[in-house]
Formats: structure tokens, sequence, C-alpha cells
């Protein structure tokens, strides 16, 4: 497959760009990127706001060009592709749309797929589990399990403090 896109890429500027496109989110992928940074990434390659919602249809993640976390709002206007086990992940791009942005959607949207059904390793540590009361990507079925390994009651109002890692 590599040496059939290595070929494709000698072909012309688009081909190539086709290439490396396909090679960014097949990386992306394989790196087990969380889906905000794949999100992040997606957006600063594409150099426009991107963002994925859930089957329900709600906004999990939506950044901006540059990168920074947006108001999680379904977009206006935006070209869409539906992720397989539900979902879309969008491009809110201003003016015409690109030539390879179809292939962005489409190779985005499998990554997404593919970072959604990674099996996710067993959360043991106490570092895990305050990731995972923290992280805004995280199911609240995730984070209800992090909350009984700690010990807590769901409902009772807590407070963290994050700490950079000791030198």
């Amino acid at each position: 497959m590599r040496a059939l896109l290595q070929r494709l890429s000698g072909l012309d500027d688009v081909a190539e760009s086709a290439v490396q496109i396909i090679e960014l989110f097949d990386k992306l992928a394989q790196e087990q990127f969380g889906l905000e940074g794949l999100v992040r990434s997606a957006a600063l390659f594409s150099e426009c706001a991107v963002g994925v919602a859930g089957a329900d249809g709600t906004v999990i993640v939506r950044v901006a060009s540059d990168g920074r976390a947006l108001e999680p709002l379904q977009p206006r206007s935006a070209t869409a592709h539906t992720v397989n086990g539900g979902g879309e992940v969008w491009l809110e791009r201003e003016g015409p749309a690109h030539a390879l942005d179809a292939l962005v959607l489409e190779r985005f949207a499998a990554a997404v797929a593919v970072t959604r059904k990674r099996k996710r390793p067993a959360r043991h540590s106490s570092a895990d589990r305050v990731e995972l009361l923290i992280q805004r990507t995280a199911s609240e079925d995730d984070r209800l399990l992090a909350i009984e390994r700690f010990g807590l009651v769901p409902a009772s109002p807590i407070r963290l403090l994050a700490v950079g890692p000791a030198d």
C-alpha cells in the first residue's frame, strides 16, 4: 500500500496532497491520540474550524483553526461526513471548499471511528482516574466509575488541584 501511495504522489500536486492527507489521518489514528488531540490536529491541518458530534447529535469537541477549543455548538454552515458507528465530523470552512475537503472529511471520520473503538486500558492509577474526571470528552459512565474508585459519592461536591510533574 505504501509503495502504491508513493507512486500516486508522483503524478501531480493534488495526488501528492491526497497521499499526505491519508498518511496524516492514518498516523493520528495509529498514534492513539485522544479525541480532542485528533480534532485539534484536524483543525490545524485543515486550517479551519472542525468538530465532532456523537450519535445523538450532541457536539463532543469543536476546535478553531488555531487549535483552541470552541463553544460546543453545531455550526450554522459546515460540510459534514458521517462517522461509522454514529455521529459526524465537519469542516467549518469560510469561502469555497478546497479540492480535497471531501477526502479530509472521509479520513477524519475514519480516524474518529478508530479512536472511539479503541479499547481503553483499565483505569487503575490515581492519575488516570483524575484524568477521567477532568477530561471534557470522557463519558459520564467513565467519570462515575472514576468517582467510585476514589470512594466518593457522585452527588458530593469535590475540588481538584492540578499540579505539574515533579522535576
